[in-house]
């Protein structure tokens, strides 16, 4: 299974983006010797969508930060369940940039 959550609002829904996926599954199921299924599920996943074309990284941050909160607690088809918002605020948006310029700080200075 798939799950598709694209902050640009349906930008990356084409065919290529799908096959370059799949081949990836495919690639990594036959060098762990595994069989995958023949067909890809794909789930898209309605999380927030960014105002503007510049913010997709902290979407993309705020996302995983999200599932990893709740990774513990999610089941089956419930990952659409932690996102009920259609965007995200300022201040969460602010958060995370905060966030990622520590860790910058934290690098440069260690």
């Amino acid at each position: 299974m798939v799950y598709l959550l694209d902050s640009a609002s349906h930008r990356i829904r084409d065919e290529e983006w799908k096959y370059v996926v799949e081949m990836a599954l495919k690639l990594f199921n036959s060098n762990k010797g595994k069989k995958g299924r023949k067909h890809v599920q794909w789930e898209v996943i309605n999380a927030p969508r960014q105002p503007d074309m510049k913010q997709c990284g902290y979407y993309v941050m705020r996302y995983m930060r999200q599932i990893t909160e709740k990774v513990e607690t999610i089941e089956g088809d419930a990952l659409r369940s932690i996102f009920t918002k259609a965007e995200y605020s300022q201040d969460e948006i602010d958060e995370v940039r905060s966030e990622v310029a520590e860790c910058i700080q934290d690098d440069i200075y260690e």
